[in-house]
Order: structure tokens, then sequence, then C-alpha cells
């Protein structure tokens, strides 16, 4: 999420959306679902190495849900900025190995309910996603560089 002239951040702790200044209205009133196939997640390497990205998907391979918030402004007159955070819990236990948290992770079921914005407040779902349904594959490091081609390393 961004404020004016500010850097917009793409991550939003569970934990801390109820209370934030910056997460609470769009918790409360501007949910959404973004769909993906993957998620990269970024393990260190030795000194000196560049980070190695490990791809986490669904072990049947189709797409999920990361839970999101959004947010609207008008810059200027007519001129609407838009941003989106995706929402991170803890890490399962898959994840942990390579970093400490995870987006969180909807299944369908609740789809309806997170979108809602009523009460009972949806927290619950903003929990690890269980490790044996979604497989982490090492990756090779061009998907970080905008000259290779888009499907080479994915």
């Amino acid at each position: 999420m961004a404020q004016k002239g500010l850097a917009p951040k793409i991550n939003a702790t569970a934990e801390a959306l109820a209370t934030s200044s910056m997460w609470r209205s769009s918790h409360n009133k501007r949910r959404c679902i973004i769909p993906v196939d993957n998620f990269f997640e970024w393990q260190p390497a030795n000194a000196g190495n560049p980070k190695h990205p490990s791809a986490i998907a669904m072990a049947d391979r189709e797409p999920f849900g990361l839970a999101g918030i959004w947010t609207a402004y008008e810059r200027a007159p007519g001129q609407w900025q838009h941003n989106f955070a995706i929402i991170t819990c803890p890490a399962n236990e898959l994840v942990s190995k390579i970093h400490h948290r995870t987006p969180a992770i909807l299944a369908q079921a609740p789809y309806e309910r997170w979108l809602a914005c009523i009460k009972p407040d949806p927290h619950d779902l903003l929990t690890p996603f269980p490790s044996d349904l979604m497989p982490a594959h090492r990756k090779t490091l061009c998907v970080s560089d905008a000259a290779a081609s888009p499907v080479r390393g994915l």
C-alpha cells in the first residue's frame, strides 16, 4: 500500500492488519484475492553469492489465491493510484526452510467470506497453508534477469 509520496508496500503482516493505521481501513473495507500459480521465495546463499529463487506452487499445479488488501487515492484530479499488498503470515514447515514468512494462501471455500468484509473478522483464514500440499522447486537465477526470456527458468 502506498501513502501519498511514498513507495508502495507490497506485504502486510496478518498480525498487524486490524491495528495498524496503514492497513486497518483496507482490511475492514477493501480485501482482494490475488490469483497466482506460484510464488517465489529467495534463499540466502553463501557470502558473496546471489540468493537463489525457489518457486512454490500447489502440488496439483492448480492456481490459488493469496489474501490481499487494496487502496486507491487520487494523485491529481482524475489520476488515481491503485495499490495492493499481499498479506503474509508465519511460514509453514516447507517455506520456513527458506524464509520466516509466507503469503497467506486462501483455500477456495472461504473466498466469499474473505471478500465480504463483514463481521466476524476472517483473521482465522490468515494462517500457514499445509506444507504437504505445496512443493518447492529451486529455479535458475535467470528469473530475476529482465533480459532473459520470460519462460526461461520457470
